[in-house]
Order: structure tokens, then sequence, then C-alpha cells
């Protein structure tokens, strides 16, 4: 486990979910009221070497058993995506799953811990661009090797469903938020997306 002083996020509320996407999501872990933190949209940006202000995420990288009980007796924040260790959907779920364990056992609330999900994104212009994109980075990924499945953790949408979307995954693992972290330029999109959203309350999104 490595533990780094992260990148200053911004952090926002998502924007009401459209209609098309307000159905229950198949999959997903019922929400447990008032045991998590409030949901969170957060965009990884670089921020000044000075800056040291607020919690630093631990980075939790495998299921190892040390680094989830170090993770649970210590983090305020724990910093999570898919890898070659990582590499589906179920396997995030199931390390969330026995992060919440492992909180509960160390008698910490499960709202002192916030468990963020990091997923790459593609902003494209429509539906179209988006499927070219997206086989346009598998075959980068097949190019270097990789031998998972990188888009489990990767959205590539148009601006409208972006931030549904990556938020869509993140409840269906089980996290408290997600990272949104820009591919392909996409950052200056996500930027003004998210400044479009924020809302100074920061409030809860409803489950």
């Amino acid at each position: 486990m490595t533990t780094l002083t992260p990148p200053r996020p911004l952090h926002v509320s998502l924007p009401p979910v459209p209609a098309r996407h307000a159905a229950p999501l198949t999959g997903t872990r019922p929400a447990r009221a008032g045991t998590r933190p409030p949901f969170r949209v957060v965009l990884d940006a670089p921020a000044a070497p000075t800056d040291t202000s607020g919690p630093r995420p631990v980075e939790l990288h495998d299921a190892s058993e040390v680094a989830v009980a170090l993770a649970a007796a210590r983090a305020e924040v724990v910093r999570l995506g898919f890898s070659s260790r990582l590499p589906t959907r179920s396997a995030v779920s199931a390390l969330v799953a026995q992060l919440d364990e492992e909180v509960a056992a160390m008698g910490r609330r499960r709202s002192d811990v916030t468990v963020l999900l990091d997923v790459e994104v593609v902003v494209a212009a429509d539906d179209a661009s988006a499927r070219a994109m997206s086989r346009r980075l598998a075959c980068l990924d097949a190019m270097a090797g990789i031998a998972w499945r990188a888009d489990a953790g990767r959205i590539v949408a148009p601006a409208d469903q972006v931030l549904v979307e990556a938020t869509r995954l993140a409840r269906e693992v089980g996290a408290d938020g997600v990272v949104l972290v820009p591919l392909a330029d996409s950052s200056d999109l996500l930027r003004a997306l998210l400044a479009d959203a924020h809302d100074p309350r920061e409030a809860a999104i409803p489950a």
C-alpha cells in the first residue's frame, strides 16, 4: 500500500439524473441510510506543491489483509481503481465490502471513511464518436499488452451522459464517490461540466 499526497480535487455534487437514467441499477448494492458519507464527484487535477489541505487519501491497490486493515484503521479517504489485481467490477466491489467489514471491526463508523473510485473518462462529441473512441482505446490497450479489460474502469460518452455513467459505475461497486481521470484532452470539458453542476452546499446525492 502506498500513501500519497493527492492533487487538490474539485468537489461537486451531481446534477439531477435525467429520466432516461433514473431506473434502479441492476446489481447495485442497497444504500444503507446514515452509514456512508455524502456521494462526491471529484476531478483529478494537479495542485500547488504547497497545498496540504484536506485528508490524505490512502491508495489501495490490492485486497491484501494488511493493506485493507491499515486503510480501515487510519484512512479518512481511500482511493482505489481498476488494475491487473482488481480487473473487474466484481473484484472492486468485493474489496469495498472487505473494507466495510474492516472499518466496523476497527470500531469506526462507516461515515468516517470515504471510498473514492478512479474512473478514466473521455468526453465524446456524440454517441457515434464515443463508440469510435472506445474502439481506438481498446486497440491501444491491446498494443500496450494490457492483459485485463482496462475498459472496465473507463467511461467514454457524450457530455450529457459522462457524469451519470461515472456515478453509476462508482455506485455499482459500492464506492462513496468517483474521481474523474481525464483522457484524450477531456480535462477542460470535464472542468466545465463540473463547474455547471457545482452546488456550494455539496449536498448528498439521493441514492
